[in-house]
Formats: structure tokens, sequence, C-alpha cells
């Protein structure tokens, strides 16, 4: 078992992450996207659906990645805080 620092396979990780993001839409809805160079298509294709994108505050990674995916991000941000609220009400 090879042991990775983790500095590298937290860059790793991101990486893998943005690609993942990058693909999904077209993935999702039945378009053809390249992934590890060979074009990919599922189908049928579906709406794309939101996705969560979260992380340990706004200075990190992951907090750059919100910033890049989401289309408006203080809407998105507000209808995710309606959708929790909904989510809360339905497990109670």
């Amino acid at each position: 078992m090879t042991v990775v620092p983790k500095i590298c396979s937290v860059i790793v990780r991101g990486r893998h992450t943005d690609e993942a993001l990058r693909v999904l839409p077209a993935l999702v809805t039945g378009a053809t996207a390249t992934v590890n160079d060979v074009d990919v298509a599922l189908a049928p294709g579906s709406a794309m659906p939101p996705v969560v994108v979260a992380g340990n505050g706004t200075r990190t990674a992951a907090g750059g990645r919100i910033r890049r995916w989401l289309d408006n991000p203080a809407a998105d941000l507000d209808q995710l805080a309606v959708d929790f609220n909904e989510l809360r009400s339905l497990a109670a």
C-alpha cells in the first residue's frame, strides 16, 4: 500500500472534483462529455438537478469551487436555505 502525503491527496481530490463537476451537466442531460480522453454519453438524458458543493468555509478550495460552479451564488444559496428548511420540516 502506497502512503500518499495528505497535501498531495487533497490536491488530487480537488482536481478530480473539478473534473467531475465539469462533465456532470453533460452526462446528466445526455450530451457527450470527454472523460479521460474518451467521449461518453449516457441515455436517456434528464434535466440537470441542483448540485450542492460544500466545504469548510469560503477561503478553502471548496469555497473557490462553490464560486466557480454556482450560476448565481447569492440566489442559489438563498434557495439552498429554503430547501434545507423544507427537508427539516419533512424530517420532523
